[in-house]
Order: structure tokens, then C-alpha cells, then sequence
């Protein structure tokens, strides 16, 4: 804790951390929170996948819309496929690699 008794950037995140978990979530979605459709990432700050659920970063416009419809009390459902890392070990260090997932059928019309 702070001096002033409230809680750092980093205590918030591992308590949103320890819920999204506890609570089985599949994804936690951010806002990218830049102009533009920009989207910056950061990597897993745990590098423990057993204590952070993956999280995927929306444009902020496409987060904005997300939360205007739940604000409206309308359901929304998201479609998230995700890859499981592929781990193996280099001269260097722990390298991570995804495994690619086969790619998806395009509809006849687009």
C-alpha cells in the first residue's frame, strides 16, 4: 500500500488477477485506450499462466461500443479463439512460440 493507504497499480492488478481466476474467466478484455484504433500489448507480467487468465486488448472505439451496450443492459457475447503456447528453451532463454491454429474457412460470400 501506498502511504496514503491505497492500494498501488500493481496490487489492483494482481487482485483483478486473483478474481478473473478464482471466477474460471476465459479472457479479460482491456481497452487499448488510444486514439486511432492503436493498440498497445504488454506481455503476461506474472509469466505464470496458472495465475492470470490470457487477455486480449480491443480498439478503443470496439470497447467503447461493448461497454454503451452493457451499460444499455443488452447482452453481448464475444467469439475468442485461443492458442496455447508452445514453449521451448533456446541458448538464450525461455523462448515462447505459438502454435498456429488451422486457418478459418471464408464464407462464399465475404
Amino acid at each position: 500500500m501506498t502511504p496514503t493507504g491505497r492500494l498501488t497499480a500493481n496490487q489492483v492488478n494482481e487482485r483483478v488477477d486473483d478474481f478473473l481466476v478464482a471466477h474460471h474467466a476465459a479472457v479479460q478484455v482491456n481497452d487499448g485506450g488510444r486514439d486511432h484504433g492503436q493498440i498497445r500489448a504488454f506481455n503476461n507480467r506474472t509469466f505464470d499462466v496458472a495465475r492470470t487468465v490470457p487477455t486480449i486488448i480491443l480498439r478503443n472505439e470496439d470497447f467503447g461500443r461493448i461497454w454503451r451496450l452493457l451499460a444499455d443492459q443488452r447482452d453481448v457475447q464475444l467469439e475468442v479463439e485461443r492458442r496455447e503456447p508452445h514453449v521451448s528453451r533456446g541458448d538464450d532463454g525461455l523462448q515462447h512460440r505459438w502454435r498456429r491454429s488451422p486457418a478459418p474457412t471464408r464464407p462464399a460470400r465475404w
